[in-house]
């Protein structure tokens, strides 16, 4: 809290942290643009990635796509983004990142605050843990290598939210 406090200070003297981020979710694409936004963002993940060699990453899991999701289930339970899992292609595998814009079944109130929760800082931070460095890399890596007879009986979301939350801290 002390941390964000001083950055806070950097960002808007005079301002509390929590004001702050208010200001940051003010700062927000459109509908429109979000998708845009997201891709821009996921793409410059990947490439800072494999430019700084942060850690390896193989020609097959620096492929992903964009899906936009405003109805059904999955706009319901992705209010930011996700990882929609990969398809294998010639090349090696696709990743699908789902990103949220707000759904067709939400109030005027409702989808500001969906816009307001994907902020451009947000989004930026989102990308980067549903693709590369994040899931994406991980779920490539793992289809690419044999796991052993421990990692294929049991699965904990340690694994999968600790790798993706790491790299959060590491960009």
């Amino acid at each position: 809290q002390a941390q964000m406090e001083e950055l806070a200070v950097k960002i808007a003297p005079g301002k509390t942290w929590r004001e702050v981020v208010e200001i940051l979710k003010a700062r927000h694409p459109t509908a429109e643009e979000l998708p845009k936004v997201a891709e821009k963002w996921m793409k410059k993940a990947i490439d800072f990635t494999v430019e700084h060699e942060l850690v390896t990453v193989p020609m097959a899991a620096r492929d992903a796509r964009i899906r936009v999701v405003t109805r059904g289930v999955l706009s319901r339970t992705y209010p930011f983004g996700g990882y929609g899992g990969m398809r294998r292609t010639a090349r090696g595998f696709t990743g699908t990142y789902l990103v949220s814009p707000p759904a067709e079944w939400m109030s005027e109130a409702q989808a500001e605050e969906r816009l307001r929760g994907n902020h451009y800082a947000w989004t930026r931070v989102v990308a980067l843990h549903e693709v590369v460095p994040g899931h994406h890399l991980q779920t490539v890596v793992h289809t690419m290598r044999p796991l052993s007879a421990f990692r294929r009986q049991f699965y904990s979301t340690v694994f999968g939210e600790g790798w993706a939350m790491h790299c959060e801290e590491l960009l």
